[in-house]
This record gives structure tokens, sequence and C-alpha cells, in this order.
């Protein structure tokens, strides 16, 4: 939330540490690593709509993803599988991130031979 370059890439409109779902419904977001964190969905006014239950803690370099938490043990709610598709949050995250961390003068580094 206070990292300049985690909320330039989490980009979201909304209140402050907010980040925006993507059109598929899923999430991506830099999270600050060893801190216990929550969150919730809100609507259009800020106003939390569903809540999170349990505060979690990400360690460094940390991934997780919707089945680490709502996997399916064979159906979902409505009885479907579970979903193929890529996650487009994490694919606009990780996009926006490798253009930002690309150095515009490479650096070259001799090596050396032993």
């Amino acid at each position: 939330m206070h990292d300049s370059t985690a909320r330039m890439l989490n980009g979201a409109s909304g209140p402050a540490g907010s980040v925006a779902l993507a059109s598929d419904g899923s999430l991506a977001a830099f999270v600050p690593a060893q801190r216990a964190m929550t969150w919730q969905i809100t609507d259009a006014a800020g106003v939390g709509v569903v809540r999170e239950r349990y505060w979690l803690t990400f360690q460094p370099g940390e991934v997780r993803v919707c089945a680490s938490c709502h996997g399916l043990s064979q159906y979902d709610q409505a009885g479907h599988t579970a979903p193929t598709n890529s996650p487009e949050a994490l694919r606009q995250l990780l996009k926006s991130w490798k253009l930002l961390m690309t150095p515009t003068n490479p650096v070259y580094v001799p090596l050396s031979r032993q």
C-alpha cells in the first residue's frame, strides 16, 4: 500500500490500497510480505460487500492463485468444473511489471573464465 512501484502496478482508481478486478473476475496484486492482511470486494462507493474472513500473511516471492484457497473437490456451486483459463489479472500485472523493470540502457557484465 505504501510502496510507490506496487501502487503504480496495482493501478486501481478506487480506495487507497485497492486493486481492480480483471474482465474475467481474477485479481492480481503486489502485497506487502510478512504483514498480516485481509481484503474485501467493494461496491462503486467503496463500501465493503464481500469480506475475507481471515487475515493472511504472504512470504517474499510467494504467489497464490484462486485455487490455493478456493480449490474445487469436483464441482463449484454452479455445478461447473475448475476453470482452465489463464487469469487475466496476473497476465496484465506481469506484463506491466516486465515493462517497468526492463532497463532502457542494457548493462553488460563481462564473464570471467576460470
